[in-house]
């Protein structure tokens, strides 16, 4: 079956979802949402209401998503996938870094299945596909006082944006030459409800493993990543720089041989873009679709 883009028939819908979940996961929480500002604002809500572990949070549209640093998130109604999904694993949130590699591969696993395309990750939660960006991920620590003894209920809010059937040329100016989206024609071979089912199949299915063990985990990431063996730019909260990236290490960071120096640094956060030896620029700022 074939979607064209916005096609009322595959509107994202509880019930569309909950058939594609496993039957562990079918009694969750999901709400699914026409417009809404931010679905992870929306979930930060419902998870400060007591929302339980895997509620599911969609919406067919954003008014004002967001991506890493804040930055504007174009969400067009019907053509692309916005959930988040509360998790309160078994590790307290501030002791769980591998949440966001987690989501990627939830989304590449997913993405694979559905499709048959084969996705890669720039470090640490950007989904390309012939080198645009079709996908990224927000992971939110959370922690709401619950009482007067300090005791806080804490959680990770994970935000997933999938530009599933955009066409390259509705996108803005700005993102226009480095966002892509799965089906780039407007026409959908896949119901992004099935789309969503596999990621939250995935998403809570790895979060158990990981608290058990991370390094089969870490390894499938590393295999998924357009970063390591190539030439980076990156910035590391003291300006840019340049270098080659060695490998991920076991709590997620970036391992960099640096340019300048030849030193050996290990990246926690900032900006990545990197060159392919081919010389094709798989990782510039793109479309962040992260809540």
């Amino acid at each position: 079956m074939e979607f064209g883009s916005g096609n009322a028939r595959d509107a994202v819908t509880a019930e569309g979802i909950r058939l594609g979940l496993l039957p562990e996961y079918r009694g969750i929480c999901i709400v699914s949402e026409d417009l809404v500002e931010s679905t992870n604002d929306y979930a930060k809500r419902l998870a400060a209401a007591g929302a339980a572990h895997g509620t599911l949070m969609t919406a067919e549209g954003q008014t004002a998503g967001r991506g890493r640093n804040n930055r504007e998130f174009y969400s067009p109604h019907g053509v692309g996938l916005y959930m988040s999904v509360i998790l309160r694993p078994a590790r307290k949130a501030s002791e769980t870094p591998l949440v966001t590699i987690v989501a990627a591969l939830s989304v590449c696993r997913a993405i694979r299945g559905l499709t048959g395309l084969s996705p890669g990750i720039k470090w640490v939660n950007d989904i390309l596909l012939d080198g645009r960006k079709v996908c990224g991920i927000l992971a939110e620590s959370v922690a709401n006082p619950v009482d007067a003894a300090g005791a806080a209920d804490e959680h990770i809010i994970v935000g997933i944006g999938v530009n599933v059937s955009a066409r390259i040329a509705d996108f803005p100016e700005p993102i226009r030459e480095t966002a892509g989206s799965l089906f780039p024609d407007g026409i959908s071979g896949i119901s992004r409800s099935m789309l969503a089912a596999a990621i939250t199949n995935n998403l809570l299915t790895l979060i158990d493993e990981c608290a058990v063990d991370d390094a089969k985990i870490l390894d499938e990431y590393r295999a998924l990543s357009v970063a390591i063996g190539n030439e980076i730019e990156y910035s590391d909260g003291e300006g840019r720089a340049t270098g080659v990236a060695l490998g991920i290490a076991s709590d997620g960071g970036l391992v960099v041989r640096r340019n300048a120096d030849s030193a050996i640094v290990t990246l926690n956060s900032g900006e990545v873009s990197v060159k392919i030896k081919r010389g094709k620029d798989m990782a510039q700022p793109g479309n962040t679709p992260s809540r």
